[in-house]
């Protein structure tokens, strides 16, 4: 993993909120420092469907 995240050029996760707390040492397995480290890369990508812009908003 921190092969990956060293040479990613974006790190994606499963939520803005993943992202956020995967910068916590309580979440990140010892990987907390290199996270921080290369935070700039990290974006988390909301799971689900906008219902509203699928149906053109009816």
């Amino acid at each position: 993993m921190k092969g990956a995240f060293e040479t990613a050029d974006k790190i994606t996760t499963v939520s803005p909120t993943y992202a956020m707390e995967i910068l916590d040492p309580w979440f990140s397995y010892g990987l907390d420092a290199l996270l921080r480290e290369k935070q700039y890369k990290l974006c988390g990508i909301l799971n689900g469907i906008d219902v509203w812009a699928v149906h053109g908003g009816r």
